[in-house]
């Protein structure tokens, strides 16, 4: 599997800051954080901590390690978790 982005999506990266609207989002909020992971940045941990209902989960992975069976059996428990307590 190859994780590949087009390069015209950058241009709606540039200014798009999720933080900024995080305590208006008034539905449960899940975050999942690898502890590892440098693609995305550390402002992940915010917005779910800045969300009137959200959670944070962090996993000791990178980014892409998502993916991996082991983690990805992982990360669907706890949103199973998240989902049935909503």
């Amino acid at each position: 599997m190859r994780n590949e982005v087009a390069p015209r999506s950058v241009w709606g990266m540039i200014g798009y800051k999720p933080r900024d609207s995080a305590r208006r989002v008034s539905a449960p909020l899940l975050v999942c954080v690898g502890n590892r992971d440098r693609e995305t940045p550390p402002v992940s941990r915010e917005i779910g901590e800045r969300a009137p209902r959200g959670e944070v989960v962090e996993y000791p992975i990178a980014h892409f390690q998502v993916y991996d069976r082991e983690c990805a059996s992982k990360c669907w428990r706890n949103r199973s978790i998240f989902c049935a307590v909503i």
